[in-house]
């Protein structure tokens, strides 16, 4: 019996061990950090460019403000070209602003330490660009990653036997879009979300069992870390202050323990706001302001009247339940929490329900490239719970048939998830055109078949950015829109806006945002509507 014991306590430490070696597998097969070529990049490349750039700006190139861009006056390097290494919007002030914010360049910082006294010994280019830096950030991925579900272990195990736990590790390491983002976009802020909301989690349990000042401060300090990677995870705080409320009167009992520690809070807020203090004073050296909204130098919004929230759970393009079905098994747990684990329910409830009408808001629902819904992997060491909850809820009855099915469907779909990774990076499943066609066209085929290619819709990122969201058939023969006279095109494609009345409202509203005539809205959008559909 000891030895049955002793075995399955070795369970989860065997799911990551199965982690780790399929990452390390993943990460040689793909091999990003060797694509380097005339900046084009396989690790430091679209958003990461971004939010590693305060690292070389301020350490290699001396100035954080990229005023050593295009003057040619740098003094190491008169001759600096910016081939891809730096993105940034152009100010009315002539400054140039990096949009994203630097939490994330606080977390790659030991790993680019570490690359930048490896180049020279290496004989590569201390430019914070040559394949060690890009290395190092794939192994900053994945060792944050990894530590995520350590941590996630340690939770689990609290309340739940070795087994269940193990099983739930499989399926969150291996079972969701985490594996892409520890693998092949290793340098994508998600993994690091992971992690710190992992350990986040654990310290608000902390919390409760003892309020002191110190851990309010370690906190305050954690979750304005976490907001400063993510300005989105500001959503944490439902969790923080809901768990354990369970209706009315435990609500009200909370806010009485946050006024009655008072000053725990303002030490809590404290903690919160050092970890923007160099994000603040980096703001109004560039904008002349300490508060700064830099994605509305993009034209990026959110549309909260308007979220596309079936679109994020389930359109074949982006949908988070499309591409991590596992996660279908969380949300069912949730409810079966609801009279059994009744100071988690109502917490994950409203924050699953915040983050899925907040992610669904933004203009641009699908999140651009890369596999799945990525902002959701915020809420995984979260829906890691009701998952184990309903595995052992199963277990705990000796329901062992439901048990095995269960763990046979998640060991299925965890299966499935990473076949469609794989097809993720032979193009079979589209970063952002997959339709319902495309996607039962490659239907378990490891690369796309040539007629899925004339099945994918692709999106119209500008009019995204306006609220109106068009896209445009890869099956439609460019010649035909040539060759067409153009007032007979734009008359083709008033008839089918006409013929769409949703498409209609969201020219209507964008009309009235911007206080132009509808006239003016639609000649807008069927000139650029001609544009693409003919060029």
């Amino acid at each position: 019996m000891l030895k049955r014991f002793l075995a399955l306590e070795k369970l989860p430490g065997i799911s990551l061990f199965l982690f780790l070696g399929l990452s390390i597998w993943a990460i040689s097969f793909f091999q990003e950090w060797k694509k380097n070529e005339d900046g084009r990049r396989g690790v430091i490349k679209y958003d990461v460019i971004s939010y590693y750039s305060y690292l070389p700006a301020t350490v290699i190139y001396g100035d954080v403000t990229l005023g050593f861009i295009g003057d040619g006056k740098f003094r190491k390097d008169r001759n600096f070209k910016n081939d891809n290494k730096f993105w940034y919007e152009k100010l009315e002030n002539g400054n140039r602003l990096v949009v994203t914010s630097m939490g994330l360049s606080f977390l790659y910082a030991p790993f680019f330490f570490a690359a930048h006294w490896l180049a020279p010994v290496l004989g590569q280019a201390a430019d914070g660009f040559s394949n060690i830096y890009q290395l190092m950030l794939i192994i900053s991925g994945l060792f944050y990653a990894l530590l995520g579900l350590i941590l996630l272990k340690r939770l689990l195990l609290k309340y739940f036997d070795p087994v269940v736990t193990a099983i739930v590790l499989l399926a969150v390491g291996l079972g969701t879009n985490l594996f892409y983002y520890a693998t092949k976009e290793a340098a994508m802020p998600h993994s690091y979300n992971f992690f710190l909301i992992t350990l986040f989690v654990t310290l608000v349990l902390r919390w409760y069992r003892k309020p002191s000042w110190q851990n309010g401060l370690v906190v305050g300090l954690l979750f304005g870390l976490i907001a400063l990677v993510r300005p989105s995870n500001i959503l944490l705080f439902l969790f923080l202050f809901l768990y354990g409320v369970t209706g009315w009167k435990s609500f009200t009992e909370r806010v009485l323990f946050y006024l009655q520690r008072w000053y725990l809070v303002l030490i809590m807020l404290c903690g919160f706001f050092i970890p923007w203090i160099p994000q603040f004073l980096y703001w109004k050296a560039v904008t002349g302001h300490y508060l700064f909204f830099t994605y509305a130098e993009k034209g990026a919004t959110f549309y909260f009247a308007h979220p596309h929230i079936f679109d994020s759970l389930f359109s074949f393009r982006k949908g988070w339940l499309i591409y991590t079905p596992v996660m279908v098994i969380s949300l069912v747990g949730i409810f079966f929490m609801r009279t059994r684990a009744r100071e988690w329910f109502l917490a994950l409830v409203i924050y699953v329900m915040a983050m899925i009408y907040v992610q669904s808001s933004w203009w641009c629902w699908w999140f651009g490239g890369g596999f799945g819904l990525r902002p959701y992997i915020s809420m995984y060491p979260l829906l890691a719970i009701p998952m184990a909850f309903l595995l052992g809820h199963l277990r705990k009855k000796k329901r062992q048939w439901a048990f095995g099915a269960l763990t046979a469907v998640i060991l299925i779909l965890s299966a499935y998830q990473l076949f469609q990774i794989r097809q993720f990076s032979t193009k079979a499943i589209h970063y952002s055109g997959t339709t319902a066609r495309s996607y039962f066209e490659n239907f378990l085929r490891i690369r796309p078949t040539k007629a899925s290619w004339e099945m994918l819709e692709l999106p119209d990122f500008n009019l995204a950015r306006l609220g109106i969201h068009v896209s445009y058939s890869t099956g439609d023969d460019k010649e035909v829109w040539r060759s067409m006279d153009k007032t007979e095109a734009l008359d083709e494609i008033r008839a089918e806006i006409a013929a769409d009345p949703k498409l209609q409202r969201q020219i209507g509203r964008y009309a009235e945002r911007d206080s132009l005539a509808v006239d003016t809205a639609m000649n807008m959008v069927l000139e650029r509507m001609y544009d693409r559909k003919a060029n």
